[in-house]
């Protein structure tokens, strides 16, 4: 069934177009939008996992509340999904719309709540957790929604399976998974942490993106409950993918058991970047997490020998990768599958288990409360979620915060946004020079006439870090200072488990609320 169109509209002094729509009982905004790579189109949705019409009224609070590119920028942060391999659903998404385009309808069946109901709605959006005023709270079972994707796996028994991996970010959503494997009877020593390191090879290469203390934080954490913790990286990490001109995309190395190191890959065509990464839910234009983390993990299975069998005709070797995703997260990571395929072929199994999918972010920190485990410092300083320091979803406060923190972090993005700008205008190879303007322009067949399209460089469009973080009020207070000190800090020096008279505490950053990495 293709998704209905109940209501259109321009973003003024853009090139986005705003649709919102509705399928079955769901309703969603599709946002359309001229990119270097030709148009894109995504969607926020507001699944019906529940049958209070409150979530429809947001849904066209939201809509009517978008008049600026920042504002897309926050409702596709919040309410789509850009953190996690998504790709596959969006272009389904887009091939549903673009069959026949969308339907045009000119009423409003149960879109449009009662007038006290839609007031409410926009005073409220912006501020109320969606778990707290549309889904009531029911302990690790948050709503499915009725158009998730199957499963499309059946898991074994944990005890059959040759190898347990936890994707291990050190943020709450993977602490969760391996203390829920430990909750399930999982021996520790069965158990391996697998950390992809978005700024390349710990200790060798340049730090930039990544908080300082993550990585010793996932030592710290793998010490105390005596698990194996392995690092993976792209070589030259992600600065060296963001500044790379006329060469191939970098090797991939990982660490083996045995403690050796293993390097695959870095022979492609030649290539330029120069540019931030786009703030998208299509991993194509959002290139950060498919470079740094998903295609590093994949990447280990492809190449390390342990997780193949010897042979075809052999039983395949059998692996299970936890990911922490939730559904509280996103309208989108609300309708994944809780198990799928990873990376099988004939001679290796991988599994794929959500294994915090229907929890609440409540569940996620009472078991961090039961085993005691310290949060990464990042919850701390107020951040909600434990991605890259300086993420690019997130929002005016969080940037008016790295300013903060890491001055010299964004005193150097701030530099890289003018190099983007001056890049595109002077050389010939960049996705936003003229010639690959006239290139894209020529090969659509267009019959309106071209016209040369600005780069500004900018990592959020429309607006410079500068002024976002002029606009945004700092997290921190100045009784942080230390927690700033512990996360600035490589070497993470505190116990991950309290100890006996230290009392667990919610830290600031819990229930902000945030479909993306904010």
């Amino acid at each position: 069934m293709k998704w209905t169109r109940r209501q259109s509209k321009s973003i003024e002094g853009t090139s986005i177009v705003a649709h919102l729509v509705t399928k079955d009982r769901a309703v969603g905004v599709i946002i359309e939008k001229d990119t270097p790579d030709g148009p894109w189109r995504g969607i926020a949705l507001f699944p019906p996992a529940n049958p209070d019409r409150l979530q429809h009224a947001v849904a066209l609070a939201r809509y009517e509340n978008l008049e600026t590119e920042s504002d897309v920028e926050d409702l596709l942060r919040e309410q789509g999904d850009p953190e996690g391999d998504t790709l596959v659903e969006f272009i389904e998404i887009e091939a549903a719309v673009s069959e026949g385009g969308l339907a045009e309808a000119d009423d409003l069946p149960y879109l449009v709540p009662v007038e006290r109901l839609a007031q409410k709605a926009k005073k409220t959006v912006k501020k109320t957790p969606k778990t707290e005023k549309i889904v009531p709270y029911s302990r690790r079972n948050y709503p499915r929604p009725d158009d998730a994707e199957p499963d499309s796996v059946k898991l074994l028994p944990l005890n059959a399976y040759n190898n347990i991996i936890v994707s291990f970010s050190g943020g709450k959503d993977s602490v969760a998974c391996v203390l829920y494997l430990l909750e399930l009877g999982v021996d520790p020593k069965r158990i391996e942490l697998w950390h992809q390191a978005v700024d390349g090879k710990p200790g060798r290469d340049e730090r930039f993106w990544d908080w300082p203390c993550t990585e010793g934080y996932c030592e710290a954490f793998a010490k105390a409950f005596g698990m194996k913790l392995l690092f993976q990286w792209k070589d030259g990490g992600y600065l060296g993918e963001l500044t790379r001109r006329n060469t191939p995309t970098a090797s991939t190395t990982f660490q083996l058991l045995d403690g050796k190191e293993l390097t695959t890959g870095g022979e492609g065509q030649p290539g330029t970047r120069l540019a931030f990464p786009a703030m998208s839910a299509d991993l194509r234009t959002r290139w950060c997490s498919a470079y740094v983390k998903i295609d590093v993990a994949k990447k280990v299975f492809s190449n390390d020998p342990r997780f193949s069998a010897p042979q075809r005709g052999m039983r395949a070797r059998r692996t299970l990768m936890l990911t922490g995703e939730r559904r509280e997260e996103s309208g989108n990571r609300a309708r994944y599958a809780n198990t799928a395929d990873y990376a099988s072929t004939q001679t290796r199994t991988v599994h794929q288990w959500r294994a915090v999918l229907g929890w609440f972010e409540r569940d996620v920190w009472e078991i961090m409360e039961k085993f005691r485990v310290r949060p990464h410092p990042a919850y701390s300083l107020g951040w909600s979620r434990v991605s890259c320091l300086p993420c690019i979803f997130g929002n005016r406060d969080q940037w008016a915060s790295v300013k903060e923190v890491t001055p010299e972090v964004f005193r150097r993005m701030v530099k890289l946004e003018d190099k983007f700008h001056s890049a595109a205008r002077q050389l010939p190879e960049h996705s936003w020079s003229e010639e690959n303007q006239k290139s894209r322009y020529l090969a659509k067949g267009s019959s309106s006439a071209f016209q040369l399209k600005s780069f500004d460089g900018y990592l959020r469009s429309g607006e410079s870090l500068d002024d976002a973080a002029k606009n945004g009020n700092s997290y921190i207070t100045s009784d942080m200072r230390e927690h700033v000190k512990l996360a600035k800090n490589e070497h993470y020096d505190l116990d991950v488990i309290l100890g006996p008279d230290e009392e667990w505490t919610t830290p600031v950053g819990a229930y902000k609320g945030s479909g993306g990495p904010t």
